[in-house]
């Protein structure tokens, strides 16, 4: 599976190609802004002093939230850097394998960022958009659901 910074560095590219309407210059900046914020994670990872955290989180642990109302969604995060209160994180992409037209398994793909913004929550009950908690992943597949 090609991680989502290899396709967007091809969409990229060839959105350059074709850069002739207004509409192609926003996916561009779109763009962009993803291999930004893969690249802010990155460097986030690989530099940097990181303290141990007293909820014994790690870099490079993951977290995953479970939601949903009428279908299970399932997100994954990866830490990029702890203090000893606080730890950074990203979403991450996964693998999906169906099982039937509308529900299957998921599992992470570690390093594998999406471009989405890098935040900080408090490790003693990590969050995601103030509503869902995060739990460790210790790399089952997770079930979800989804709606046409």
């Amino acid at each position: 599976m090609e991680k989502p910074k290899i396709r967007y560095l091809k969409k990229l590219k060839e959105l350059k190609r074709e850069a002739n309407s207004l509409e192609n210059m926003r996916y561009i900046e779109f763009y962009e802004e993803k291999l930004k914020n893969i690249q802010d994670a990155e460097s986030l990872i690989k530099g940097g002093k990181n303290i141990k955290n007293s909820n014994g989180f790690k870099v490079g642990d993951i977290l995953y939230a479970s939601w949903g109302y009428d279908q299970t969604n399932i997100n994954f995060f990866q830490v990029l850097r702890t203090t000893e209160k606080q730890i950074t994180l990203t979403e991450i992409d996964s693998s999906e394998i169906y099982e039937d037209s509308m529900c299957g398994i998921k599992k992470a793909i570690k390093n594998a960022f999406l471009g989405k913004v890098v935040y900080k929550t408090a490790s003693v009950k990590p969050m995601w958009k103030k509503y869902y908690f995060l739990e460790k992943w210790m790399g089952e597949s997770k079930e979800f659901t989804k709606w046409a």
